[in-house]
């Protein structure tokens, strides 16, 4: 019972002491980038109490030259910068794309930083539009190529992504049974 106590205790001092003052600022190389460029994306932690110190990038819309994580001590009056090397990912179809780092005194979870605080900015992606349109045109030509075999395919907006604007397919093939129908 007094091991349990105590393991909660501890639990509970991770989670109070990240919302201790601290001070995180985060900026970019760059306000703009074209789709395939690399900038630098930067985050100081300034103010935080000694400690063992886990800090990582989002890897949600980006690809990372080198790693998106860092983690290491950190003593009394020290702060600590950690930059990252980053570039869009193919896949992300977004005129403005957020930027976000954290931290946390809790360790990585399947390569991932639970727990943490972020800081996040915002990108804008300057060729977004040829990006859009030369994506879309891939599709047709997919679906053009799909019809011929036979194959039709349906694309509608991904539930999932919060700016609605990434797309999912769903597969069907057409019953020669007019009676039939295929449901989605």
């Amino acid at each position: 019972m007094k091991k349990f106590i105590f393991m909660f205790l501890f639990t509970i001092g991770i989670c109070f002491a990240q919302f201790m003052g601290h001070t995180a600022t985060i900026s970019t190389s760059l306000d703009s980038v074209r789709s395939d460029e690399v900038f630098t994306v930067t985050y100081t932690l300034t103010d935080i109490p000694p400690n063992r110190v886990y800090i990582a990038m989002r890897a949600d819309d980006w690809e990372f030259i080198g790693d998106n994580k860092w983690e290491g001590n950190i003593s009394e009056n020290e702060s600590i910068t950690v930059k990252f090397q980053v570039k869009l990912k193919e896949s992300t179809i977004r005129e403005y794309v957020p930027v976000s780092v954290g931290f946390s005194y809790s360790p990585f979870i399947n390569e991932e930083l639970y727990q943490g605080q972020y800081k996040s900015t915002t990108i804008k992606i300057i060729d977004y539009s040829e990006i859009k349109i030369e994506r879309l045109r891939k599709v047709e030509e997919q679906r053009k190529l799909k019809k011929a075999d036979g194959v039709y395919e349906l694309y509608e907006l991904n539930e999932d992504d919060s700016f609605q604007e990434l797309y999912k397919k769903k597969e069907y093939h057409p019953v020669p049974d007019s009676e039939k129908t295929n449901k989605f």
